[in-house]
């Protein structure tokens, strides 16, 4: 399986009547970055996988254990080892199948939060930086995207805060932010949701409650002060899974 990054003019990620010629330069940009899952995953540790399985449901961990064909039964809380383990199983699938299916399923929840923050119009959400850590924060923005309007508020976002520490050559991210500002003039006043609504669209059901981490991954992130809407009004948006 090859995982590229592909132009969806559909909705709710695109209005309607957005066109495959207003999203392609965008795909083809971030396909010119080469491999950057793989790269990010260099730079994961065994901490922040187990802060993000920690997140999900026991239903959303098993799927991710069945993924990466651990033949295990889900547990409450993952040690350090099953998390090394699933690191390097996720590398091994970044780097020979170029698969990012447990890459999303590890990280929906951060892109829940992230896709929140770069789309909200008038609502007040944390900083997803401040609860999950630059890396995880771009492991799932380049995980998940693809060449929509939603998307290229996320990707405009993260080149407002210089790409969360990704290091690309300096061109490839000019043309990716190029391309994306383009989109969003093309949809200018989209937004995935706005105050009015009464929910974040969901995505494939992922809208079960989180579980929070452990006290020791907690303490170190600790999350940021919110006034803004309620979890569930900030953590259920989620892009459209390319598989």
């Amino acid at each position: 399986m090859d995982d590229t990054y592909e132009a969806v003019p559909e909705p709710p990620l695109s209005p309607p009547g957005t066109t495959l010629a207003t999203l392609r330069p965008l795909a083809n940009a971030l396909n010119a970055l080469g491999h950057p899952v793989a790269d990010i995953l260099d730079d994961v540790t065994a901490g922040m996988v187990e802060l993000a399985f920690n997140s999900l449901t026991p239903k959303e961990r098993q799927r991710l254990l069945g993924k990466l064909g651990i033949k295990l039964a889900a547990p409450r809380r993952a040690g350090k080892a099953l998390c090394r383990d699933m690191l390097s199983r996720m590398q091994r699938d970044t780097r020979q199948q170029r698969c990012h299916c447990a890459v999303k399923a590890l990280t929906h929840r951060v892109m829940g939060d992230v896709g929140a923050a770069a789309n909200a119009a008038s609502v007040t959400v944390a900083d997803p930086v401040a609860r999950w850590g630059d890396t995880l924060v771009r492991l799932a923005m380049l995980s998940w995207c693809s060449a929509s309007a939603a998307d290229a508020r996320v990707l405009v976002w993260a080149a407002e805060r210089d790409w969360l520490g990704y290091k690309a050559e300096q061109s490839l991210l000019e043309a990716v932010r190029a391309a994306a500002d383009d989109v969003i003039e093309a949809t200018p006043g989209f937004r995935l949701f706005d105050q009015t609504d009464a929910q974040v669209p969901t995505h494939r059901g992922f809208a079960e409650p989180a579980v929070p981490c452990s006290p020791e991954v907690a303490a170190e992130h600790p999350p940021a002060s919110r006034t803004g809407p309620p979890p569930a009004a900030r953590s259920t948006w989620k892009p459209r899974s390319r598989h």
